[in-house]
């Protein structure tokens, strides 16, 4: 659709640039409550799993290969917290 319209690709890169700043402010939150320092390039990285991670286009991948909201949302969890470098609590 975003080739198709100029404002809906607007729209899409607006909401792309919302995840990804809201993905960076989460993960530096939680490292700053960790007292955890992170070299800028890995949690630039980090930043750029999670937003791919939480993207709809994720989402609809997992969802079209048949797999649940669970088990999206269990899968999804599990890579951010890998990505993000934090130990799992329990699955």
């Amino acid at each position: 659709m975003a080739a198709l319209d100029a404002e809906m690709a607007q729209g899409i890169r607006a909401r792309d640039a919302r995840r990804q700043h809201i993905a960076r402010a989460v993960l530096s939150r939680i490292a700053s409550s960790k007292k955890m320092r992170s070299k800028p390039e890995k949690l630039n990285l980090a930043v750029d799993i999670l937003s791919m991670l939480t993207s709809f286009e994720t989402y609809d991948a997992l969802s079209r290969g048949g797999h649940s909201d669970e088990e999206i949302t269990g899968a999804v969890i599990r890579l951010a917290r890998a990505a993000a470098g934090f130990k799992r609590s329990r699955d």
